[in-house]
């Protein structure tokens, strides 16, 4: 096993360290401030229990990406993203342009329409 103090002592007086000072046996911490700082670890990410969990297709999310940088084939632009809160399952349509909002609403609706039968779930987007 290492000892820290031996380490920390060391990387110090080789000037591995810079403008570090060696602990000392008087401050009662057994490592530099700067292997400290290195050791940190970043706060962990607050929980998700609070968080509703919804079934498959009760909850849709909707997202319009683009302009991409280059044309699908068909020409499209665009990118209408459909995802499920709680798989995380995606749809992509394609879109020739951000006007097609009318096109959008129809082929969200048809979508919903298709899991709403194919699945037996109610969609709450």
């Amino acid at each position: 096993m290492v000892d820290t103090k031996m380490v920390d002592t060391k990387m110090v007086d080789t000037k591995m360290i810079k403008d570090a000072k060696a602990p000392s046996k008087s401050s009662g911490t057994s490592v530099c401030r700067g292997c400290q700082q290195g050791k940190m670890v970043q706060k962990p990410f607050p929980s998700n229990r609070d968080k509703r969990h919804y079934d498959t297709f009760e909850l849709l999310h909707f997202d319009i990406c683009g302009p991409m940088e280059e044309n699908s084939l068909g020409g499209s632009k665009y990118l209408l993203l459909i995802v499920d809160e709680a798989s995380g399952c995606m749809k992509g349509f394609c879109l020739r342009a951000k006007s097609e909002s009318e096109d959008c609403i129809k082929t969200i609706k048809t979508y919903i329409m298709k899991v709403q039968k194919q699945f037996g779930k109610k969609v709450n987007s």
